[in-house]
């Protein structure tokens, strides 16, 4: 559970809306400071891929469609403050030659496959973050 402390300190990055509702800038670009530091947290933000940026080859043109542009021009804005961000649709939008299909194709979740490869991005950059430790 969220102490109150916490919740009170932290950024709004978990409030901001991307897509049809804007988001608020007000706190969001706000670089990490030493309220992260005290409370040892470390903001990574990790950009969910989506199927309609991956393969809008195979979505209906009957599927209801998002503006992407708007989270495109979001994560330098959110680098920019010096919050990392792990980019799940480029790192997907790489793979997407070598790879056989990254979503199920019946809906728009991503498979297995896609979920190692965001989540070894990850821990990647928590491997970067963190110092190791000793038990």
């Amino acid at each position: 559970m969220v102490s109150e402390s916490l919740r009170e300190e932290s950024c709004c990055l978990a409030d901001i809306k991307v897509g049809a509702v804007k988001y608020s800038n007000e706190c969001a670009y706000r670089a990490p400071d030493e309220k992260y530091e005290r409370l040892r947290i470390i903001p990574i933000v990790v950009i969910a891929p989506s199927k309609e940026v991956i393969y809008p080859e195979y979505l209906s043109r009957y599927v209801a469609s998002y503006d992407t542009t708007a989270l495109r021009g979001f994560i330098p804005e959110l680098r920019r403050a010096g919050v990392t961000v792990i980019d799940g649709e480029a790192l997907l939008l790489a793979q997407k030659a070598q790879q056989p299909l990254l979503f199920h194709k019946q809906d728009f979740h991503w498979d297995r496959l896609a979920a190692h490869l965001v989540a070894d991005a990850v821990m990647a950059q928590v491997a970067q973050t963190i110092p190791a430790q000793r038990p």
